[in-house]
């Protein structure tokens, strides 16, 4: 049963930490969608700045509007995440 326990926190960890690396993602959604209706977060808070015209009031807003569910997720699961590292080192 504590072998089962643990493999439900490593993956739980696991499917956490794969979302917040996927939300961040400006690279991969940037070379791929044409549109700029079709932008995720970060590439539209990319275009917020530029050279001589920056929007920080927008751009800090749209921060904020990125990194709240982030922080909620990791409230709501910090105690599976902090299991599911912890496990991950240990040999049973």
């Amino acid at each position: 049963m504590n072998k089962l326990v643990g493999s439900c926190c490593a993956l739980a960890a696991l499917a956490i930490l794969q979302f917040l690396g996927h939300w961040d993602s400006l690279l991969w959604p940037l070379v791929v969608m044409t549109k700029e209706i079709m932008y995720t977060l970060p590439v539209g808070l990319a275009m917020f700045s530029g050279d001589a015209f920056q929007m920080l009031s927008l751009r800090n807003a749209g921060s904020f509007v990125a990194n709240f569910p982030v922080v909620i997720i990791f409230l709501l699961f910090q105690r599976s995440i902090m299991k599911g590292i912890a496990l991950t080192g240990l040999k049973a």
